[in-house]
């Protein structure tokens, strides 16, 4: 009885976990839920580890929730894999979903080796990740508080500014182009070298 593996399929909310879980070759699955809590889910754990004769498969598809439930799964018996959601076969009439359906269909779908695994990124890696996010958000906020060229075009300061770059620009049409940046004094200086 040690051989037999136990397929659990997880449905993962930001406040519940919904699990379904499949002994061997069981036809219909033990189902029931629990909070999405650090001290819920060590309780799962043991429950999973106390209940299956023998190693234990669980996964859970990847989401808004993260890669911390499979973290926190992840032991000596009990392995979590996280299933990239596109790839989840669908039958084409399918639409209604429930959280015990969609925990119940990861479970059997995972014991007919049917499911595709994402790789969990190390901490390290999804560290590098939310700083990646986080310059994006400061980066996209920066550019909603500046304001569109048109508004800057229009504003009181601009035409001031219009001013001055219309009076320089005249003055440097006036002067020569060797008198106007100083490139007669440049090319003697130069020449003084060689």
């Amino acid at each position: 009885m040690k051989n037999v593996t136990t397929y659990v399929g997880i449905d993962a909310h930001k406040k519940d976990l919904f699990i379904a879980m499949l002994v061997g070759t069981q036809a219909t699955p033990v189902t029931w839920t629990v909070p999405n809590e650090p001290t819920a889910v060590r309780r799962l754990i043991r429950k999973l580890e106390r209940e299956a004769p023998g190693p234990v498969q669980a996964c859970y598809e990847a989401g808004p929730c993260g890669y911390a439930l499979q973290r926190q799964m992840t032991t000596a018996r009990v392995a979590c894999q996280v299933i990239a959601p596109a790839l989840i076969p669908r039958k084409p009439g399918e639409r209604v979903k429930t959280n015990a359906r969609d925990a119940r269909k990861l479970a059997e779908l995972h014991r007919a080796g049917l499911l595709t695994e994402v790789r969990p990124p190390t901490p390290e890696e999804e560290a590098v990740r939310d700083l990646c996010r986080a310059r994006d958000d400061v980066r996209e906020d920066l550019a909603a508080e500046s304001p569109p060229p048109r508004q800057i075009a229009s504003a009181p300061w601009a035409a001031l500014q219009r001013a001055q770059l219309d009076a320089g620009a005249s003055a440097l049409d006036r002067e020569s182009p060797v008198d106007a940046g100083g490139g007669t004094r440049r090319r003697g200086r130069l020449s003084a070298r060689d």
